[in-house]
């Protein structure tokens, strides 16, 4: 049951996104978040029976505790892609909790749909930057 709202959810994406005539999405790398909040997307592939699935990991910051310490919720999983790779679902092990992903340029803009990281003020929601990879430096270059 699931697996079938899933596969309906991401149909759904692949209709309103035209995706047979759009270009592909390139998505992996890390995102941040204003807060300091995280999204890390693996390189995406395509996998038996025609489905093109990501891994990807949201680490969620939230209110902060009575003792001053940040309260954060973690989710990793598969993420389930369009044929464009520029939308796609990650289900959290909760029946009621997904993630929406949608990339566009270096932007990841996240939608929770269910409760995810209940109880502690802790949401995925909202928009991630994509990081640029910094140089190696100096030290860490291979030798000429």
């Amino acid at each position: 049951m699931r697996r079938l709202s899933t596969l309906a959810t991401l149909g759904l994406i692949t209709i309103c996104s035209n995706s047979a005539w759009a270009a592909q999405c390139s998505i992996e790398g890390e995102y941040i978040r204003k807060d300091g909040s995280r999204l890390t997307v693996s390189v995406a592939a395509e996998t038996l029976g025609d489905s093109i699935k990501a891994r990807a990991q949201i680490q969620a910051l939230g209110n902060i505790a009575p003792d001053g310490a940040p309260r954060y919720g973690n989710l990793e999983g598969e993420l389930h892609l369009s044929r464009d790779y520029c939308t796609g679902v990650v289900e959290g092990e909760l029946a009621d909790c997904k993630f929406v992903l949608r990339f566009t340029g270096g932007i990841a803009r996240v939608n929770e749909v269910g409760a995810c990281f209940t109880g502690m003020g802790v949401s995925g929601d909202g928009d991630y930057a994509r990081q640029k990879k910094s140089p190696p430096r100096k030290d860490e270059r291979l030798p000429e």
